[in-house]
């Protein structure tokens, strides 16, 4: 089933059914009392603890994910009307991306109140998510041998990312580097990609993945060249700064929350997503340039240590939940 399908299905049902909740979600705030709530994004989470929070003086804090503006809010108009109903009870705003701090009054949210900004999941664990050597029988695994240079799209199947794109894009890059080996995460079993790639003729150079355990991932970071991120719609993926993070290449959609991270040919490339000409030759560029990929390694990891480190953002976190509960904010 397509996952525009999927998606706007759950648009229509989504909507009537988070209202059956509200009630019960009002006894539980009513009984516990909390000096917050957080909501962790704004679909559907947001909507149903707004509307369960009306006529309460519990403040709230929603957090804004990649899409919850730039796709999902303009999406229908039920669900816009239900995004600025929910931002307008929204007490504070946590976004992982400026942009998002920027549009959110667009959609009802005051311009007093107040926003927090913080990367990914509240910072990234870089004493897990690091540059060092561990295949760990990695390659064998994915049939990939010592000659192979790693392309890994750890995106999976999304409705907003041209994974097509990158797929098309892979014959180019194979004729001027044939050595290249694509990992696909979570494609493993997609039929519509399946078939694409035999029609291409690439499946020789492609490693289709299920799901794998978060190590697993990190260690494919390690040993990829490039990591690439074909989206149309994003914040601040957790997927670009686990890449980074781990020493490899970011590859990514030319979009404005990506571009505040990455600053083609410095610590990156960026291509239009919707291109498989220009996906293809920025693999390419990478994949010859041995001093940009080498030189945006230093580049990167202090960029990470220095805005997305869960050692420096998490006291922020908790300074800003402590502000906004206690009146402070």
């Amino acid at each position: 089933m397509p996952v525009t399908f999927l998606g706007a299905a759950r648009d229509l049902v989504a909507p009537a059914e988070l209202f059956l909740h509200v009630r019960a979600l009002r006894s539980i705030v009513e009984s516990v009392r909390p000096d917050l709530v957080h909501a962790m994004r704004i679909p559907y989470e947001g909507m149903l603890a707004a509307e369960a929070l009306q006529g309460s003086r519990v403040p709230l804090v929603v957090s804004v994910w990649g899409n919850d503006f730039t796709l999902h809010a303009r999406s229908s108009r039920t669900i816009r009307i239900l995004t600025q109903r929910a931002l307008a009870r929204t007490s504070a705003l946590h976004v992982d991306c400026e942009r998002d701090g920027r549009i959110a009054p667009e959609f009802g949210f005051s311009s007093h109140a107040p926003i927090f900004q913080a990367p990914g999941n509240l910072g990234l664990d870089t004493s897990f998510f690091s540059t060092g050597a561990s295949d760990n029988g990695l390659r064998s695994e994915l049939g990939l041998e010592p000659r192979h240079r790693v392309v890994f799209n750890p995106r999976g199947v999304r409705s907003y990312v041209r994974t097509d794109v990158f797929l098309r894009a892979i014959p180019r890059v194979l004729a001027q580097v044939p050595d290249a080996a694509f990992v696909c995460l979570g494609l493993a079993g997609n039929a519509p990609l399946e078939r694409l790639i035999d029609e291409l003729g690439i499946r020789s150079a492609v490693r289709l993945t299920s799901t794998m355990p978060r190590a697993r991932v990190r260690d494919i970071f390690r040993i990829a060249e490039l990591s690439v991120s074909p989206s149309l719609h994003d914040g601040t993926p957790n997927t670009l700064l686990e890449a980074m993070a781990c020493g490899s290449f970011p590859v990514a959609g030319d979009i404005e929350s990506v571009r505040e991270w990455i600053r083609s040919g410095e610590n990156g490339l960026l291509f239009d997503p919707r291109s498989p000409d220009a996906c293809a030759e920025a693999m390419i560029r990478a994949l010859r340039d041995d001093r940009l990929r080498a030189d945006s390694k230093q580049r990167n990891a202090q960029l990470i240590a220095e805005r997305a480190d869960e050692k420096t953002v998490l006291p922020r976190v908790e300074d800003f939940y402590r502000r906004v509960a206690f009146g402070a904010a």
